[in-house]
């Protein structure tokens, strides 16, 4: 394992052929020292550096090459996230294991999307970790059967909902024509014998519900929705 010399970092020795080197970075001493303490005596894990926040594990990560990462998403002095990607984007050989406290669904989500491999509370059994961290050693990607259905409830929640039937009014549709084939507010008042202020109206509440910007672009998506012929 790492030590200090003095002042200065002294790195792991290199692990043993066949072994898992594992990372950890945690903020809190006791969780690091608790995981290296249930490692240490295994012979598929080695444990070859610390970090206690963000600072310290991008600054070690070059050096020691780990195969795995196995980090809190709370780490001082940056985003989690951030981190994750960045680990996944500059060091795409090294995996990424969250082991956390938090187990809200945009957090692993997001977790997973940056490139994370695995998604783990801190009230796992030992046994399962050690089972879990064997699985992802194997390129496996290892989410707990209850957070595995947190995600794919919270997924379908998130899914791209229908779009909504886009409904106009005759007098709607009318005001919208004679837009399409270039009169004025004054000249489709004069048409349809109402006054600026109710055109003004109905192509307000027209670009609502079609959620346009313009007029221009109102006709364009009342086209699409087969609102009105595209030969206007």
């Amino acid at each position: 394992m790492e030590g200090k010399r003095g002042d200065e970092w002294v790195p792991a020795k290199e692990a043993p052929p066949g072994k898992l080197r594992v990372m950890l970075a945690d903020p809190q001493t006791l969780i690091r020292k608790g995981l290296t303490s249930l490692m240490q005596n295994r012979d598929d894990l080695e444990v070859v550096g610390e970090a206690k926040d963000r600072t310290e594990l991008l600054l070690k990560l070059p050096e020691l090459q780990p195969d795995l990462v196995l980090m809190d998403i709370n780490l001082p002095g940056g985003d989690g996230i951030e981190v994750i990607r960045h680990i996944c984007h500059g060091f795409p050989e090294i995996k990424v294991v969250v082991l956390t406290t938090m187990d809200g669904e945009e957090t692993m989500m997001a977790a997973i999307k940056a490139g994370a491999k695995g998604y783990l509370s801190k009230t796992i059994e030992p046994a399962h970790l050690f089972f879990y961290l064997a699985g992802i050693s194997r390129g496996e990607a290892v989410i707990p059967p209850v957070l595995a259905g947190r995600i794919l409830e919270s997924m379908a929640r998130h899914q791209k909902q229908p779009e909504q039937q886009v409904i106009l009014s005759h007098r709607e549709k009318e005001v919208l024509r004679l837009v399409a084939a270039g009169a004025t507010n004054r000249e489709i008042a004069e048409t349809l014998v109402i006054s600026e202020n109710t055109v003004k109206n109905h192509l307000k509440n027209i670009m609502e519900k079609l959620g346009s910007k313009n007029r221009m672009q109102a006709v364009r998506l009342a086209m699409e929705h087969g609102l009105l012929a595209k030969q206007l």
